[in-house]
């Protein structure tokens, strides 16, 4: 069952990478000859260092109501936003999320990875971290 998860998963990455590209860009990057398995792995090392347009707009321009870190606990192993909400952040990201000084603007968005699946987006500095939602671990 897991294996058809990521499968779907990783389907539809490359479908995203696929469709956001021209013919033309695909054969000036060399996409054209990337396998399947190629692309999804492309695809999520992008999804996982970069940010989306749409993601980068928000943090520089800010939305309104957004949560701010309230807390920062046990050397950035969890953050407490100001919405109620604790994350879980994920044992690679934990040095960064360290460095978060309270209150910071953040933005949650959606991971690649399916053991932490959220984005958790620094909107002062544009960095960011993956993690999960504790609050769902203690229901």
């Amino acid at each position: 069952m897991l294996r058809w998860i990521w499968i779907a998963s990783a389907l539809s990455s490359f479908e995203v990478l696929d469709q956001e590209m021209s013919p033309e860009v695909k054969k000036e990057t060399g996409l054209h000859k990337l396998s399947q398995q190629e692309k999804v792995a492309l695809q999520r090392w992008i999804d996982a260092c970069y940010l989306k347009r749409e993601e980068v707009a928000s943090v520089f321009l800010g939305e309104a109501k957004r949560p701010t870190l309230s807390e920062n606990r046990f050397q950035g192993r969890v953050l407490v936003l100001s919405d109620g909400s604790t994350w879980e952040v994920a044992p690679k990201d934990r040095g960064l999320a360290a460095s978060w000084i309270t209150p910071v603007p953040m933005t949650i968005t959606q991971s690649v990875d399916s053991e932490y699946p959220y984005k958790i987006i620094n909107q002062q500095s544009g960095s960011f971290i993956t993690a999960r939602d504790s609050n769902l671990a203690e229901k």
